[in-house]
């Protein structure tokens, strides 16, 4: 296997097929079918604050097989998991064996907790942030699919097939702290941080929300987005809180 069989797309491209969904639509609780594998639960018995989970796991097989079809290739990839959270996992894929070239790529598979435009925005703001951060390690993205339908995606969970960024965590106890890395390093790092901070922190934009890619977007007109009085995706309040209405009616 050689390095020109790694083939990526010059120009990222939605794996999706049919037109996404208009906002209203995707937070419509009838619109269950848009919301595989996505179930509530709560920390503790005496907690109303409820939290994302999964009820059913990401099969394998499947992710070796979107990442052997996207790539191109005849070689076998490997699937490891690499980590999770409340919405996402994430898993290592390796391509390459023996002294040929070796590939690392990270699929992320998330749950539908805002279908479609979550996994849409990220893919825009990583672009985004790739384009307009210089030393910012931000992964490119290679692969993407929004959908749900298992006739255009197999796996039916969203997915991001990307780089992986090569580093170390500063895991307290382990690669942060005097006792591991000295206080030189430590300022280092945090002087470091703080300079891609500022840079985030620079950018300015002419209006509120999320960023899409043009493709992205609902053909159809402009229906009255949801408006959330809490943070986007928060652990509770599920989707919005005023679907169907005007913000104060």
């Amino acid at each position: 296997m050689s390095e020109s069989d790694f083939r990526f797309p010059a120009v990222l491209v939605n794996r999706r097929i049919s037109a996404p969904l208009t906002a209203s639509e995707v937070i419509d609780p009838q619109n269950d079918h848009l919301r595989y594998g996505l179930g509530w639960t709560h920390s503790t018995w005496y907690s109303t604050e409820e939290f994302p989970e999964w009820t059913v796991e990401p099969d394998v097989e499947i992710i070796q097989r979107i990442a052997k079809e996207c790539i191109g290739t005849e070689d076998e990839p490997t699937v490891s998991f690499l980590g999770g959270g409340g919405y996402n996992q994430a898993y290592l894929i390796r391509f390459g064996s023996g002294g040929g070239a070796k590939k690392e790529l990270v699929f992320r598979a998330a749950l539908p907790v805002y279908p479609h435009y979550k996994t849409a925005s990220e893919v825009a703001t990583l672009e985004f942030l790739r384009n307009h951060c210089t030393g910012l390690p931000v992964p490119r993205v290679h692969f993407y699919n929004t959908s749900s339908d298992p006739s255009e995606n197999e796996l039916r969970f969203e997915w991001i097939l990307m780089e992986r960024v090569e580093g170390v965590d500063l895991q307290p106890g382990k690669m942060w702290g005097r006792r591991y890395a000295g206080m030189d390093r430590m300022r280092e790092v945090v002087e470091n941080v703080a300079s891609l901070l500022k840079q985030l922190q620079m950018i300015r934009f002419p209006a509120i929300g999320s960023l899409f890619l043009e493709a992205d977007l609902p053909i159809a007109p402009y229906d009255g987005y949801p408006v959330w009085i809490q943070r986007l995706l928060a652990w509770s309040g599920r989707f919005a809180l005023f679907h169907g209405q005007k913000p104060c009616s």
